[in-house]
């Protein structure tokens, strides 16, 4: 064997000696390039063996680099067929009691577990399951449970698998359902759905899910009880007739818990359970009075946290429910969710309430939801009124633009003057969307002043979205619309007052709108303007006048070419020399995009 031969294993035994960790996680970060050196054959007897030593003994840091790169080595160890050499290394860091090492080495093994070959899965895979399984420790138990969902799918999808190979891991998921760590049974109950969905729907009953389920939607912890939750959903979609019976009670039991946790997870997955039950349509019949109750119930529940989640399943659950039940029982729910004394409730409700609209009709949206709206609008909370903002097309399409006018434009008008920028923010990236509801004779009337008047707004924030605003509302009214009714606004900008802000806000807009106006428009108007502004006693003013010079002697070079030579580029050149750095390099730039574009004016 040659020095060289030795090198690369030696000089990675040497970085992971180091005592900077920095080092030693860049060194693991490179076991692919040492590995490709070595050999497949001396990877497997020299590499793999010094790896399982320190996947005992280093840090966790590391130990995940470790865990990362072994699910990528199969070209490294000879293909699929030698994998199996790296479930040993691999074993030792899915047992870590540190969640980020076993996780990332549990997802390495279940890529080991789909590449290598059928047989390997039974003599090698399924062992290495089994001897997890019957540790002490409870951090082995824990990355058994978080093996079986790839194994079994693995084992479903290889040509060899028999009965009694599932007998047995079903027999063995069993005592981890059980286990006395919960821990490991919290483990167990998440894997659950997984294995039941890779399941066939006939082999299930005979391998005792019943109980396990049962089991798991009883147990003392809470933490682990709230697993039966998509247990149960799993079960129902996995065998409707056989599995809904078993899951009524249960879940009833679950939506009905003395804990909160478990009614919380119950209720965040409420539509899922009701849809479940009603899989099987005589279940659904029998049992629907007892869900509508349950659904009614939780909105009233005293944890805000499952009156927040139950308000998330309005949309979801009340459309299978009759006009009737809707009108008696579900909307005096929603009326007081929207007086919830929780933000977060009501914020819940705020960003759900609008799909009932569809499902109530027009009719009995105006008459029953329209007064939540309203309310919802003008909530104390602002994020409240930002996703009922967020909703109004939604609402419109079901009782048409001219109810939404009368009954929703003076509280959206208030809310365009709200103190809270994010939902003035939702206002004007809403308002293209209304313009076009609304028409433009109703915008102009109503709307148009709080559009000029957002450009002002003492925040940045909104007066950029102001600006592109503008852009948007003349893709729904026409560049006519802009030039008519924005661009005298804009260029009169003397009436919102003399200092500087006034003249930088009125200079960006302009270069936001510049390119989409005519040249007669550009010349006319809004070139007096910048030419004025060019001797700003302002930096910033005097380079956006030099962006601004540039698109527009861009555009209208062609048909003004005297105009550009002998007026505009002599302004722009002197820009150029400014004494202020930003200005000089900003006319510099724009310089070079107008001889670019118009290379007569060079």
């Amino acid at each position: 064997m040659s020095d060289g031969d030795v090198y690369p294993l030696a000089i990675l035994i040497d970085e992971l000696k180091h005592d900077d960790v920095a080092v030693r996680v860049a060194a693991m970060k490179r076991l692919s390039t040492v590995a490709l050196a070595l050999g497949e054959e001396r990877t497997r007897d020299e590499l793999v063996p010094f790896l399982l030593d320190v996947a005992k003994e280093d840090e966790d840091e590391i130990l995940t680099v470790l865990g990362e790169q072994l699910g990528q080595f199969s070209d490294y160890v000879g293909g699929p067929e030698y994998l199996y050499v790296l479930l040993d290394v691999l074993a030792n860091l899915a047992v870590s009691e540190e969640p980020i090492v076993r996780d990332t080495a549990i997802k390495s093994l279940g890529d080991v577990a789909v590449a290598v070959p059928p047989a390997h899965l039974i003599q090698h895979f399924v062992p290495l399951i089994m001897d997890l399984v019957q540790s002490d420790w409870f951090s082995s138990r824990i990355a058994a449970a978080s093996l079986f969902p790839v194994t079994v799918e693995c084992l479903l999808n290889s040509t060899s698998h028999d009965s009694e190979i599932f007998k047995q891991l079903f027999q063995t998921f069993g005592t981890l359902v059980s286990d006395e760590a919960p821990m490991v049974r919290r483990a167990a109950g998440t894997s659950f759905p997984a294995i039941i969905k890779a399941m066939p729907a006939d082999s299930l009953s005979g391998l005792g899910v019943i109980a396990m389920y049962k089991r798991l939607s009883e147990d003392e912890q809470d933490s682990v009880k709230l697993l039966a939750v998509d247990v149960s959903i799993a079960l129902a979609e996995a065998s409707p007739a056989l599995f809904v019976p078993v899951i009524v009670e249960p879940v009833f039991g679950l939506l009905d818990n003395r804990s909160w946790r478990v009614k919380y997870q119950a209720a965040d997955r409420f539509s899922s359970l009701a849809k479940a039950i009603s899989l099987k349509p005589e279940e659904a019949e029998k049992h629907h009075d007892k869900i509508l109750h349950l659904f009614v119930s939780l909105t009233n529940d005293p944890e805000a946290e499952v009156r927040t989640a139950i308000a998330k399943q309005v949309v979801d659950y009340v459309g299978e429910l009759s006009q009737e039940e809707l009108i008696n029982q579900v909307v005096p729910c929603l009326e007081n969710l929207t007086n919830d004394v929780s933000e977060s409730v009501r914020e819940s409700l705020a960003g759900n309430i609008a799909g009932v609209s569809p499902i109530l009709g027009k009719r009995d949206t105006v008459e029953y939801l329209l007064p939540i709206f309203l309310q919802m609008l003008r909530d104390e909370h602002s994020e409240v009124r930002l996703r009922i903002i967020s909703s109004l097309d939604v609402i419109n399409e079901v009782i048409g633009v001219d109810k939404l006018g009368e009954s929703l434009l003076p509280a959206i008008s208030d809310l365009a003057k709200d103190k809270q920028w994010r939902v003035l923010l939702a206002v004007i990236e809403y308002s293209p969307l209304l313009a076009k509801q609304l028409g433009v004779d109703f915008f102009d009337q109503e709307l148009i002043p709080l559009v000029i008047t957002w450009l002002w707004d003492p925040v940045w924030a909104i007066r950029d979205a102001a600006a592109v605003n503008l852009l948007n509302l003349a893709d729904v009214f026409g560049i006519e619309w802009l030039e008519s009714e924005i661009v005298p606004k804009l260029v009169n900008f003397h009436h919102v007052g003399q200092g500087y802000l006034a003249r930088f806000t009125a200079l960006l807009a302009i270069k936001k709108i510049c390119h989409r106006l005519t040249i007669p428009t550009l010349v006319d108007i809004v070139l007096p303007l910048i030419i004025d502004l060019s001797d700003d006693p302002v930096p910033n003013v005097r380079f956006n006048c030099a962006t601004t010079f540039g698109i527009i002697i861009s555009k209208i070079g062609g048909d003004h070419k005297d105009l550009c030579a002998d007026d505009l580029m002599p302004i722009l050149q002197k820009l150029s020399e400014d004494e202020d750095v930003d200005v000089r390099f900003y006319a510099s730039k724009a310089l070079k995009d107008v001889h670019e574009a118009q290379p007569q004016l060079a």
